[in-house]
């Protein structure tokens, strides 16, 4: 868990800075690790991924 938080860290600092398509990317690999760390926490949850998009 502390290493998505880690990871959830980085990309977020890397990506609000910089060209459109950088931030794009980086919006969605968040939404992405944000998604995975919901998963890990509540396994027995049933997420829709289209509600993060």
């Amino acid at each position: 868990m502390k290493n998505l938080d880690i990871l959830l860290d980085f990309t977020t600092n890397i990506f609000l800075e910089g060209p459109l398509f950088y931030r794009f990317l980086g919006n969605f690999c968040v939404k992405v690790l944000i998604f995975a760390k919901l998963i890990l926490k509540y396994p027995s949850s049933n997420f829709c991924i289209l509600d993060f998009f």
